[in-house]
């Protein structure tokens, strides 16, 4: 039997010891599958997806079966996949019915663009009830196998999680539960612990530049877009643009504003936006306060980098970077830095004033974090 798994030359082990698995029959029933966004958990979920559901005697997914073929990406509608739906702060899904059709908005991005960073609300959550739903589907019996894909599990609280718990140590027969998280931390333990793990690292900077080239999408700054993305395709198709230069610009400037002594500066620039935001639309503005955000990770990133005596990747900020304080506070430091941008990143969709959103950010790491000194280490080089 032939399994066909897709996957890049650096995730090559993953694909190997996922098809170990489904060759010697041991596939587990519950899997969680972690990494950056964008990186490509959720195209490997449906992959598996297809597999596991496929009834083709020679390979797999064949394409061909009853079952390869009942699919219909654009409708989001598939006879042997369950996906739990994300509950975005507009939505309302008290009744079972909405659910449903949530749940099928949900699965349409998946299917149709799986790479697709911003298919979901950074808000959204998981509600007790969808779980509840599924399981209730679970437990009608059905001989042919049948997938139930959680994408972003972390977005489940204590209820939900704990009403997936108990099916998760006895999955019934014929049925698979594959789980995706970008912030495995923010994950129950007892979750992850009923889950065999896989972890899918980092592309490579030519894997980046051949997924951007496949898109149409031009791979001028190559490795600087790689940088800001983390090594994530997704990510690079989204900052892919001509806020990139701007977005990471401003993220250097927030951090040194951040380390500064005084704050003169960072509300003469928030003033300031008062007139961007007139030659500027909203949507222009949140586009770039995103890009800002993911441009922040990658340099908090490279901090801990600079802690750990490894290069760094936004090589043009090396000089700026090393004369920030951040660099000599420790890793706890920076980890809870990351943290709090998380958090902000988070309501960036729903803010009607991303800079606000920033300010906010940069008051609270200089006002809140553990620090040896605000100032610059030197001045020469933050210039």
């Amino acid at each position: 039997m032939e399994y066909r798994l897709d996957l890049p030359a650096s995730q090559e082990r993953v694909a190997e010891r996922l098809k170990a698995a489904l060759e010697s029959n041991s596939f587990p029933q519950a899997v969680l599958i972690t990494g950056s966004a964008g990186v490509g958990k959720r195209a490997l979920a449906m992959q598996l997806a297809r597999i596991l559901s496929c009834t083709g005697e020679k390979a797999r997914p064949c394409g061909e079966c009853p079952y390869c073929r009942a699919v219909r990406p654009e409708k989001g509608e598939s006879p042997w996949l369950w996906v739990v739906p994300l509950e975005g702060s507009s939505d309302k899904l008290e009744k079972e019915e909405d659910r449903r059709e949530q749940a099928k908005k949900t699965l349409v991005p998946i299917m149709s663009d799986p790479w697709d960073v911003g298919a979901f609300p950074e808000t959204g959550t998981i509600r007790v009830e969808s779980i509840r739903d599924v399981l209730r589907e679970l437990g009608r019996r059905d001989p042919h196998p049948r997938v139930v894909l959680i994408p972003e599990a972390d977005r489940m609280a204590a209820a939900p999680a704990n009403a997936l718990l108990k099916t998760l140590e006895e999955v019934p027969e014929n049925c698979h539960f594959v789980l995706t998280t970008a912030h495995r931390a923010d994950m129950l333990p007892t979750i992850l612990s009923r889950c065999a793990k896989i972890h899918l690292p980092e592309a490579t900077v030519g894997e980046v530049g051949a997924f951007l080239e496949k898109r149409g999408i031009s791979t001028e700054n190559l490795d600087q877009l790689w940088a800001l993305a983390g090594g994530s395709p997704g990510k690079a198709v989204f900052m892919a643009g001509e806020t990139v230069a701007e977005a990471r610009a401003l993220a250097m400037d927030l951090l040194e504003w951040t380390a500064k002594e005084s704050s003169l500066e960072l509300f003469s620039w928030w003033a300031e936006s008062a007139g961007r935001k007139k030659s500027a639309g909203a949507s222009v503005l949140r586009e770039t306060a995103r890009h800002a955000a993911s441009a922040l990770s990658s340099l908090l990133d490279d901090l801990m980098r600079l802690n750990a005596g490894l290069p760094v990747r936004n090589s043009a900020f090396e000089s700026r970077l090393r004369a920030l304080p951040f660099a000599g506070e420790g890793d706890d430091v920076l980890v809870w830095m990351h943290k709090e941008l998380l958090k902000t990143a988070r309501h960036m969709d729903n803010s009607v004033d991303p800079e606000k959103v920033f300010l906010a950010l940069v008051l609270k790491w200089r006002n809140e974090r553990p620090r040896i000194d605000l100032s610059l280490v030197s001045e020469k080089g933050g210039a």
